[in-house]
Parts: C-alpha cells; sequence; structure tokens
C-alpha cells in the first residue's frame, strides 16, 4: 500500500505467510488527524465558481482518496465519516489496489469495517495480490472485524493470486488462535491448500502452533 500524502510516505508490507511473520503498514508518524485536516482545508480553499458559471460536476468530495484510506488505516471513524458523508468514492485504490476497506480491515478497526460496508464498500474486494479484507483482517488478533466481515457476506475460501493463500491459512501460519477457531465455526475449509500443497495444518505445525493444529484436527 504504497503512497504519499503531503510528504508522509505511507509503506505497506503485506503479510508474508511463508515466513510466518505479519509485517506491519508503517506511517513516519501517526498524523492522521493534521493531513487530513491539510487536505480539506485545501479542497476548502479552492476558488468557488463564478456565480454564472453552471457546475459541470458535482462538488469535489472534502478529502483526497489518499487521506481516507489513511483515516480509515489509522481507525479514525469520524474523519472517515466525514469523508463518506462528503460523497468520496469508498471504493477508491491506491496504487497497490487497496481500498480504505482493505486498509481498516488489515488493522482490525471493525467499527470502520462496518462504516465502510454500510457506505457501499465491496466485501470481497480485492487488491493487487488478490487479498481481500477478510484475508487481512484474519493476519492479525481481530476476530472482531473477521465477524464483521463474515456477517456481510465476505468469501470464507477465497484464495489470493499469488499463492493460494486462503484467510484460514493466513491466521494457523500467524498463531491467531482466535481467528481461527470463529473461521472454523463459520465453516472454512480447513482442507483447502496453496500452490504448494501446503494447508492450514502444515503451516501451523511448521510454526509450532500446537493448539491450532489440535484445533483443525478436531474440526
Amino acid at each position: 500500500m504504497g503512497s504519499s500524502i503531503n510528504g508522509i510516505v505511507i509503506a505497506v508490507a503485506l503479510v508474508v505467510v511463508a515466513s510466518g511473520c505479519r509485517s506491519e503498514l508503517i506511517t513516519d508518524e501517526d498524523k492522521t488527524e493534521t493531513i487530513v485536516a491539510d487536505a480539506i482545508k485545501e479542497i476548502e480553499d479552492r476558488p468557488e465558481p463564478e456565480a454564472s458559471e453552471e457546475p459541470e460536476t458535482p462538488p469535489a468530495p472534502k478529502m483526497s482518496g489518499d487521506a481516507f484510506r489513511l483515516a480509515a488505516h489509522d481507525g479514525k471513524a469520524e474523519l472517515v465519516q466525514q469523508g463518506i458523508d462528503s460523497g468520496i468514492d469508498v471504493s477508491v485504490t491506491d496504487a497497490q489496489g487497496h481500498t480504505a476497506l482493505h486498509m481498516a480491515a488489515y488493522n482490525g478497526h471493525s467499527e470502520v469495517v462496518e462504516m465502510l460496508l454500510k457506505a457501499g464498500g465491496d466485501v470481497n474486494c480485492r487488491d493487487a495480490e488478490g487479498k481481500t479484507p477478510l484475508m487481512h483482517a484474519s493476519s492479525g488478533d481481530f476476530a472482531p472485524a473477521v465477524k464483521t466481515l463474515l456477517d456481510a457476506d465476505a468469501g470464507i475460501d477465497l484464495v489470493d493470486s499469488g499463492e493460494g493463500f486462503t484467510a484460514l491459512m493466513t491466521a494457523a501460519a500467524l498463531g491467531e488462535k482466535e481467528v481461527v477457531e470463529l473461521l472454523l465455526k463459520r465453516g472454512a475449509n480447513k482442507d483447502l491448500v496453496d500452490v504448494d500443497g501446503e494447508s492450514a495444518k502444515d503451516f501451523a505445525a511448521s510454526r509450532g502452533h500446537t493448539e491450532i493444529v489440535q484445533m483443525l484436527e478436531d474440526k
């Protein structure tokens, strides 16, 4: 998820299941409110069209897509709602295909996830790697966000376009016991394998997540 906002670079490294580690979505500093406020001010300070001029297009939203996604990434619900109320396209993406919903799901902001879904966000939208919001939410200790997505009919057994990972494989590899339990209860297929023929159980076993291995064997 790489984009820049007023010089603040968001370096986004996604989950690398093969390493068994959850990489981070990183900003130089948490300056979300300042960045979004600056974006809003820049738009509001634009000259108004002459009274005689007929506007050819609807008024622009109050913040840029970058600022909107950053607010979602940081769980700033009030700022996200402000963007929605001003008419922003909630499905707008960055260069890597990440929407605000991907951003909010990645950091487990269930309130923002629900807000974006109600505003028309696609629960199964895919980024450039074919990852859905559910796959991102399953990479952390974010059972409430996972539940919110599942309640909105997220595709539980969808696979990404690279390695063929599912949400369950991701959660199992990263040791997210509560998420694994929830996905299994909601019907996730534990027998699916990735492009290398490895299942969620294989991922959990190779990384020493014995409780998750037992869960997968018991279900």
